[in-house]
């Protein structure tokens, strides 16, 4: 859960609040642990079951002992943020897939952000189970597009009527490195990062020979998100999805987001000879279109589109304001992924 108090809400979970700290109360009693209490006060709206569990609001040390991330075996997803007690922290949260999951979609590589107190970088969530064959983990469940990778902050190679990610491919993350929470608290801003990078090469098969990406958050709240591929010299796609009103700068190098009276700043490190679009949050032209699909209003798409590509590298920065971002520090850069 972000600063924000929405959940990374993969799969078919919904960007929604806790409706109630009662859980969170419970394991705080049981378990002796204040900063679930702390937690409850602070990202859960108020309940009436609370008062069967309520405790005191603790003082904020409880929650700053708690890590600035985690790497969940279970759902395969890492979590990373600057600060817990800042409502303005980056939050990041990013993931692998299994796709068989009960309420799984093809999110392999997908992440939602947090900055400035905005989700900038959103998940749609699930779509109306009512939906023909919306549980057919056969065929049907995959033509829906808050389903497929498209409908998610990822990539995709190769777009066509088919699965756009391996239905039964188990991806892993592969490297989770976490700051301490004084390094990032720290006057040295730009250098301390947490990182995670994960393997995504079996969701994209045969269309993709390797593929992964990374993810990386500094002291300052900015986000480098690296993806490094092999395709086959199909067409590949890098997808964000956002409620922020987008500007194109730069000749398409940067993106520019506002929200809330917040910004945010995107920037295409590489390639050399790309450009952001901004598309609707509708099915690419080659994909399955149902009827009956949730029309995502108000929802808009950042999108890199690379044809014919063979060995490619698209990085990504992500920085909190619309100030032009300082140099990247040597140690993770535009650095291949190994050398992290």
């Amino acid at each position: 859960t972000g600063p924000t108090g929405l959940p990374f809400n993969f799969g078919d979970g919904r960007e929604k609040r806790l409706g109630g700290a009662e859980t969170l109360l419970w394991l705080a009693g049981r378990f002796e642990r204040p900063a679930c209490t702390r937690l409850a006060h602070e990202i859960a709206d108020p309940g009436p079951l609370d008062l069967l569990w309520y405790r005191p609001r603790p003082d904020a040390a409880a929650v700053t002992r708690i890590p600035p991330g985690r790497a969940w075996a279970g759902p395969r997803a890492v979590t990373l943020r600057t600060a817990w007690e800042d409502p303005r922290a980056t939050f990041v949260g990013f993931k692998a897939a299994r796709p068989q999951d009960n309420h799984a979609q093809l999110d392999a590589g997908t992440f939602v952000l947090e900055a400035h107190g905005v989700r900038w970088a959103i998940d749609l969530g699930k779509d109306d189970y009512n939906l023909p064959g919306y549980f057919d983990r056969g065929k049907k469940r995959w033509t829906y597009y808050r389903n497929r990778a498209e409908g998610h902050n990822t990539l995709v190679i190769a777009p066509g009527e088919e699965a756009d990610q391996q239905i039964r491919a188990e991806t892993q993350i592969e490297r989770f490195e976490l700051a301490t929470a004084e390094q990032m608290s720290s006057n040295n801003k730009g250098a301390v990062h947490s990182l995670a990078i994960a393997d995504l090469t079996a969701a994209y098969r045969p269309h993709g020979r390797r593929v992964s990406r990374g993810v990386a958050l500094s002291a300052a709240g900015d986000v480098l998100l690296p993806d490094e591929i092999e395709p086959d010299g199909s067409y590949v796609w890098w997808l964000l999805h956002t409620r922020a009103a987008l500007r194109l700068a730069d000749g398409g190098r940067t993106a520019l987001f506002s929200q809330g009276g917040e910004k945010l700043r995107a920037d295409l490190v590489e390639p050399a000879g790309a450009r952001f679009t901004v598309e609707s949050a509708a099915p690419l032209p080659s994909s399955p279109d149902p009827p009956g699909q949730t029309a995502n209003k108000g929802v808009r798409k950042l999108s890199i589109h690379v044809a014919d590509a063979r060995q490619l590298r698209i990085i990504v920065r992500l920085s909190p304001g619309a100030e032009r971002p300082a140099p990247l520090p040597a140690t993770i850069g535009a650095q291949p992924l190994e050398a992290w």
